[in-house]
């Protein structure tokens, strides 16, 4: 398929040393600038490019043409320009304004969007250590947290599009699972809240994690039931850790004493 650049030269017959460096949500802009002139001129050929290119937050636009075409040239650049100005560079959208400390124009959800991806690099410790201290909070509450919520008091003295950016890596953080299993296998959660943070349905899937990331598990349900038949163990803490219900871990424990062909270690009963 032609692409946009190649096709745009050939319909208006733009010479080929032109430079061009504009953003997709700039192309219309762009496109209607070459209608409205080449309607003009009449024959586009009779008007030369030197470029079109974002500069410093604005559309650029050089061209050369007769003195008689002069004026109406202008004033279709000048509406372009002012049309860019306040049009997102990424999706065209015409609620764009100037990105803060940044020459480009974006909207707020693209602007939030590539905060979001800076916020996965260039901040990543943040983010882990921010999950970590949202799952052992949970675990202190007892309950899930609404994220959003916890992320507005962390992150309270920074600005909207950058908290909501922290909020969408953090939500991600959580979601693949490695904070929480990480937490977990220290006792430092219980097993109900981990597998909702996850959206898990069985311990067996915070195992499956810890495996497909190379972590060490802190314990073994063979272990833990062998802990209860010891005497070592409260049978009700077996349901807080593997969050099962109090009237499956009777079951749960028989289950595993009984499974003496399944050797100590593996995940599921």
């Amino acid at each position: 398929m032609e692409d946009w650049l190649t096709n745009l030269r050939r319909r208006y017959q733009i010479n080929e040393d032109a430079e061009f460096s504009v953003r997709h949500g700039w192309r219309g802009i762009v496109e209607r600038f070459y209608d409205e002139a080449a309607a003009t001129v009449g024959d586009p050929a009779k008007m030369f490019t030197l470029q079109v290119k974002q500069k410093l937050a604005r559309l650029d636009i050089h061209v050369r043409v007769a003195d008689e075409h002069r004026t109406m040239i202008n004033w279709y650049i000048k509406a372009a320009e002012e049309e860019a100005s306040r049009t997102c560079e990424h999706c065209g959208s015409p609620n764009g304004s100037q990105t803060v400390r940044q020459h480009i124009i974006e909207c707020d959800d693209c602007r939030d969007f590539d905060l979001a991806l800076d916020q996965r690099g260039r901040r990543a410790t943040e983010i882990k250590a921010a999950a970590r201290r949202y799952v052992r909070d949970c675990a202190h509450a007892g309950k899930v947290l609404d994220i959003r919520e916890w992320a507005e008091r962390r992150w309270r003295k920074d600005s909207p599009p950058k908290r909501n950016a922290m909020t969408a890596a953090l939500r991600e953080e959580i979601r693949l699972g490695v904070a929480v299993v990480d937490i977990w296998r220290r006792f430092e959660v219980g097993g109900k809240i981990a597998l909702e943070l996850i959206g898990a349905k069985t311990y067996a899937d915070l195992y499956r994690i810890l495996r497909d990331k190379e972590l060490a598990p802190g314990f073994r349900p063979g272990e833990v039931v062998q802990w209860v038949a010891d005497g070592k163990m409260d049978s009700h803490r077996v349901g807080e850790i593997f969050g099962i219900a109090d009237d499956e871990v009777e079951a749960f424990v028989s289950a595993w004493l009984a499974n003496e062909g399944t050797p100590k270690g593996d995940e599921e009963p």
